[in-house]
């Protein structure tokens, strides 16, 4: 898990524990799952857009994710991961 931040709005924050790109080039970038498959987080595409995604849906389209630690990602346009992961 990794906590992305807004750069503009600070106090928006999101606590990414997946990151998807899809066939269309959409990056998607998501909280904890719940057990029913909806998670809430960041979808970029042709707009941006916080809200819920059902993982089964787009699942088939999923071209690369990123690693367990999300190391190899870089945050959202407009957003940066926070250094420090503590408290949250």
């Amino acid at each position: 898990m990794r906590l992305m931040v807004n750069s503009d709005t600070p106090s928006m924050k999101l606590k990414v524990e997946k990151v998807f790109v899809l066939r269309n080039g959409w990056e998607y970038f998501l909280e904890k799952p719940e057990k029913s498959g909806v998670a809430f987080g960041l979808v970029c595409g042709f707009e941006d857009e916080l809200g819920s995604v059902y993982l089964p849906e787009i699942k088939p389209y999923i071209v690369s994710s990123g690693n367990a630690d999300l190391s190899d990602c870089l945050p959202a346009p407009g957003w940066h991961w926070e250094d420090e992961v503590a408290n949250i």
